[in-house]
Protein backbone atom coordinates (compact mmCIF):
# COMPACT_ATOMS: atom_id res chain seq x y z
CA UNK A 1 0.00 0.00 0.00
CA UNK A 2 1.09 3.01 -0.34
CA UNK A 3 0.40 6.94 0.55
CA UNK A 4 -2.63 7.62 -2.39
CA UNK A 5 -3.85 4.35 -1.95
CA UNK A 6 -4.21 4.94 2.16
CA UNK A 7 -5.74 8.33 1.88
CA UNK A 8 -8.10 7.08 -0.09
CA UNK A 9 -9.05 3.39 1.60
CA UNK A 10 -9.53 6.26 4.95
CA UNK A 11 -11.51 8.58 2.96
CA UNK A 12 -13.71 6.06 1.44
CA UNK A 13 -14.15 4.16 4.65
CA UNK A 14 -14.71 7.19 6.90
CA UNK A 15 -17.37 8.94 4.31
CA UNK A 16 -18.89 5.45 3.18
CA UNK A 17 -19.18 4.61 7.14
CA UNK A 18 -20.27 8.08 7.57
CA UNK A 19 -23.61 8.13 4.98
CA UNK A 20 -24.08 4.48 4.98
CA UNK A 21 -25.05 5.25 9.51
CA UNK A 22 -27.28 8.19 8.58
CA UNK A 23 -29.30 6.17 5.78
CA UNK A 24 -29.64 3.32 8.36
CA UNK A 25 -30.68 6.09 10.89
CA UNK A 26 -32.56 7.74 8.32
CA UNK A 27 -34.65 4.50 7.56
CA UNK A 28 -35.13 3.77 10.93
CA UNK A 29 -36.86 7.28 11.60
CA UNK A 30 -39.40 7.57 8.42
CA UNK A 31 -40.52 3.48 9.67
CA UNK A 32 -41.20 4.95 12.99
CA UNK A 33 -44.29 6.56 14.12
CA UNK A 34 -42.00 9.17 15.94
CA UNK A 35 -39.54 11.07 13.35
CA UNK A 36 -37.59 13.12 16.07
CA UNK A 37 -37.08 10.87 18.64
CA UNK A 38 -36.29 7.57 17.01
CA UNK A 39 -33.90 6.34 14.42
CA UNK A 40 -29.79 5.37 15.94
CA UNK A 41 -29.82 5.40 19.66
CA UNK A 42 -27.23 8.16 20.67
CA UNK A 43 -24.34 5.85 21.97
CA UNK A 44 -23.99 3.93 19.15
CA UNK A 45 -24.42 6.85 16.83
CA UNK A 46 -21.23 8.35 18.45
CA UNK A 47 -19.60 5.08 18.71
CA UNK A 48 -19.71 4.24 14.89
CA UNK A 49 -18.39 8.18 14.36
CA UNK A 50 -15.44 7.30 16.91
CA UNK A 51 -14.56 3.75 15.63
CA UNK A 52 -15.14 5.15 11.49
CA UNK A 53 -12.79 7.94 12.95
CA UNK A 54 -10.24 6.22 14.43
CA UNK A 55 -9.78 3.34 11.27
CA UNK A 56 -9.50 6.43 8.92
CA UNK A 57 -6.89 7.36 11.39
CA UNK A 58 -5.01 4.11 10.95
CA UNK A 59 -5.07 4.63 7.49
CA UNK A 60 -3.80 8.33 7.04
CA UNK A 61 -1.20 7.25 9.52
CA UNK A 62 0.13 4.03 7.81
CA UNK A 63 -0.08 6.15 4.82
CA UNK A 64 2.15 9.11 5.95
CA UNK A 65 4.60 6.74 6.74
CA UNK A 66 5.82 6.86 3.10
CA UNK A 67 6.47 10.49 2.79
CA UNK A 68 10.00 11.15 3.86
CA UNK A 69 10.37 14.80 5.46
CA UNK A 70 8.84 15.07 9.10
CA UNK A 71 7.28 18.06 8.32
CA UNK A 72 5.52 16.97 5.40
CA UNK A 73 4.19 14.48 7.61
CA UNK A 74 2.82 15.76 10.60
CA UNK A 75 1.11 18.64 7.07
CA UNK A 76 -0.52 16.02 6.00
CA UNK A 77 -1.90 14.70 8.88
CA UNK A 78 -2.70 18.30 10.31
CA UNK A 79 -4.66 18.96 7.16
CA UNK A 80 -6.47 15.96 6.65
CA UNK A 81 -7.37 15.76 10.32
CA UNK A 82 -8.80 19.92 9.75
CA UNK A 83 -10.65 18.69 6.49
CA UNK A 84 -11.80 15.59 8.43
CA UNK A 85 -13.50 17.60 11.07
CA UNK A 86 -14.69 20.25 9.05
CA UNK A 87 -16.60 17.73 6.67
CA UNK A 88 -18.02 15.82 9.77
CA UNK A 89 -19.65 18.89 11.48
CA UNK A 90 -21.15 19.86 8.09
CA UNK A 91 -22.64 16.68 6.79
CA UNK A 92 -23.82 15.27 10.22
CA UNK A 93 -25.16 19.28 11.22
CA UNK A 94 -27.24 19.31 7.71
CA UNK A 95 -28.36 15.95 8.22
CA UNK A 96 -29.23 16.97 12.18
CA UNK A 97 -30.77 20.34 11.61
CA UNK A 98 -31.79 20.09 8.32
CA UNK A 99 -34.07 17.21 9.05
CA UNK A 100 -35.48 18.60 12.19
CA UNK A 101 -34.05 16.04 14.26
CA UNK A 102 -32.94 18.45 16.73
CA UNK A 103 -32.10 22.27 16.66
CA UNK A 104 -29.69 24.72 18.15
Amino acid sequence: MNYKSSIIYAWGFFLGILFLELGVDYLLRISSDDFRYSGIPETIWFLVHIIAAIIAGYFITSGVKYLKNTYLKIIHLVVNFIIGSFLYIVITGLYILGLGIDSL
